[in-house]
């Protein structure tokens, strides 16, 4: 079986360097040794070089500054034999240790724990993580129980449900998600359902919502402002909107025919002059677009004769300016004759005197007429004998 050497540092290759190298071992094999003892024991090859390199300073291998090399040789002096060999075993001995440990848990089939920073970790077979889940969608705002609201907000928790099934696996994970979407009185309203029934689901949910939040009269609602819509002075495309969101809440499947007789009604009075040339047999969608077309086009024209129009005017009123500028000062002493003549003409005729109802005389009305109490007094004189009033 291949030894494996555990555990291997600089100081401990050194002192076994020189050990080798006193015991009249040859520098290439030396460093052979160690490089192999490296390799098995998990050390990458860019680490080997440096490491070889400090144990060749630290030692007597090709020109270390340790003991000295095989030329002076140490069989003269066994003291210092005998000491290096003791600093040897010493060194090797908690390395023998740990092989024995290593080959004891080989034979059990165990792995053996981490003996050290510089050992290789056991392979093992890589385990998958599971796959970070991503939303489709976006979470819905907090329903607050305002029934204008509660259609878009139960579209957008449905499409949710849906679209982010699998971060919902169970029907109450799914209940509690739509609950977590509701506040204020929505909230009030759900909750005691969600306490008091164990057995929910998303399809009671929406159905105890429904009763609360869902207008009963938007259909019909709905269906009567559509027959009645017109499209008035406001722009094509605000029409076409409202035109189809209330198609949508009166939930009436019209037929192509009628859906489009229906928005020509409402159309003004130029634009459906301009749509009889159009063809009756397309979709509703073909024929709102082509609304949508002769709008701007009809458009573009009042807004080409607003300018020519814009522009002519203001060429008249700037002419006579330039020309009184351009005028010689001699000529202005005919300007208040047709000042004045001007002011006769554009004056406003005076109105003729009244005429008396009650003498048929000018100049009075009967209310103030003075012959009428002359008239009596005349009357009265001839019936008493009296002589008239002249």
């Amino acid at each position: 079986m291949e030894i494996n050497v555990p555990n291997l540092n600089v100081e401990e290759l050194a002192a076994y360097a020189t050990a080798k190298s006193q015991a009249g071992v040859s520098d290439e094999e030396i460093l052979r040794e160690i490089t192999q003892m490296l390799r098995e024991d998990g050390w990458k090859e860019a680490a080997v070089g440096p490491t070889i390199e400090a144990v060749v300073k630290r030692s007597s291998v090709v020109g270390g500054k340790g003991s000295p090399r095989r030329g002076d040789s140490p069989k003269g002096n066994q003291d210092a034999m005998a000491q290096m060999m003791q600093q040897m075993m010493r060194l090797l001995s908690p390395m023998a240790s740990r092989l024995e440990a290593l080959e004891r848990s080989q034979a059990e089939g165990r792995s053996e724990p981490s003996l050290g920073a510089n050992t290789p970790p056991p392979l093992s077979t890589p385990v998958a993580e599971p796959a970070v889940r991503k939303n489709k969608f976006p979470d819905p705002e907090r329903f607050d129980g305002t029934r204008g609201n509660y259609p878009g907000w139960k579209f957008e928790c449905e499409g949710k449900l849906e679209y982010d099934c699998a971060m919902f696996p169970t029907e109450d994970a799914r209940v509690r998600y739509v609950l977590s979407r509701t506040k204020d009185k929505a909230n009030q309203v759900l909750l005691p359902w969600v306490l008091e029934n164990k057995e929910r689901t998303v399809i009671g949910l929406w159905e105890h919502m429904d009763t609360h939040f869902q207008d009963v009269h938007q259909q019909q609602r709905a269906l009567n402002k559509l027959r009645h819509l017109k499209q008035g002075r406001r722009p094509i495309r605000d029409y076409v909107s409202e035109f189809n969101q209330l198609r949508v809440e009166s939930r009436q499947q019209f037929s192509p025919a009628v859906a489009r007789e229906m928005f020509s009604e409402g159309l003004g009075e130029e634009l459906q002059k301009l749509m009889l040339h159009t063809p009756k047999n397309g979709s509703l969608k073909e024929y709102m677009d082509k609304a949508i077309e002769l709008s701007d086009d009809l458009y573009r024209i009042q807004l080409h004769g607003r300018n020519r129009r814009n522009a002519a005017h203001g060429d008249a009123q700037n002419h006579p300016r330039a020309a009184q500028r351009e005028a010689n000062p001699e000529a202005m002493d005919w300007e208040p004759s047709k000042i004045n003549r001007a002011r006769e003409v554009g004056s406003r005729p005076r109105r003729p005197p009244p005429d008396c109802y009650s003498c048929g005389e000018l100049g009075h009305i009967a209310r103030s007429c003075p012959n009428t109490t002359r008239r009596l007094v005349n009357n009265q004189a001839k019936q008493a004998g009296y002589p008239s009033l002249a």
